[in-house]
């Protein structure tokens, strides 16, 4: 199963969104949250009680709740990608989305309807976490969009960055 999480926020709401992961950041003594080291209490979690990670999830959603425009989460799970998405007849020359590429589609699909709510006056950046094989087709995705968006002259869907969350912290969250 694919689980793919995406927040939304405007330039103001993304400074003040970092301002206070910092003092999150500070507070707890962590740089950077990885939930696989969280969830073993390894690394910079080493030693953390339960209720000092319940604290932080907590603080985690309320950071987005009350600082950014949306948060959303999609899932896929493998054999409904396999069954319903991969089953033939495929058309040759067709080219289909990985499974963590439908799941990119999904989110964009629903970023796309809050900039149309606000009559396209907005533009989408989009800073995606490195490290999975399958980030390449998300790319090709919001290229492709942005390309079709681009010939009948509207310009919401602005760059799309690969980064760290050592060097994008918004991304641990």
């Amino acid at each position: 199963t694919i689980i793919m999480a995406s927040v939304v926020g405007h330039k103001y709401q993304w400074g003040r969104f970092n301002k206070k992961l910092s003092r999150l950041q500070q507070r707890d003594g962590f740089t950077t949250f990885h939930a696989s080291e969280f969830k073993a209490k390894a690394g910079e979690f080493a030693g953390w009680s339960d209720e000092k990670g319940a604290r932080l999830i907590s603080d985690f959603t309320t950071l987005v709740r009350d600082n950014l425009t949306e948060g959303l989460t999609v899932f896929l799970e493998h054999h409904r990608y396999m069954n319903e998405y991969r089953a033939p007849p495929i058309p040759k020359k067709m080219s289909l989305d990985s499974q963590y590429g439908v799941c990119f589609r999904s989110c964009l699909s629903r970023l796309l309807a809050l900039i149309q709510k606000r009559g396209n006056r907005d533009q989408l950046n989009v800073v995606f976490e490195g490290g999975h094989r399958n980030v390449g087709d998300c790319e090709r995705i919001f290229n492709d969009m942005k390309w079709r968006f681009q010939r009948i002259k509207v310009d919401i869907l602005g760059t799309f960055t690969v980064e760290t969350k050592a060097n994008c912290a918004p991304l641990m969250v």
